[in-house]
């Protein structure tokens, strides 16, 4: 049950962010789809 849970939540969380596609990826206030590159994420550290 408790990881149930933790999935029902992080679905809720991503619903109210406007995720719709998987994968997603929220840097910085920024959302990512799909594939990321290394050099894409590394400006972002």
């Amino acid at each position: 049950m408790q990881t149930r849970q933790a999935v029902l939540t992080d679905w809720q969380v991503g619903y109210e962010l406007g995720v719709s596609t998987a994968p997603t990826l929220i840097m910085a206030g920024q959302r990512f789809h799909g594939k990321l590159t290394v050099a894409l994420m590394v400006s972002f550290i």
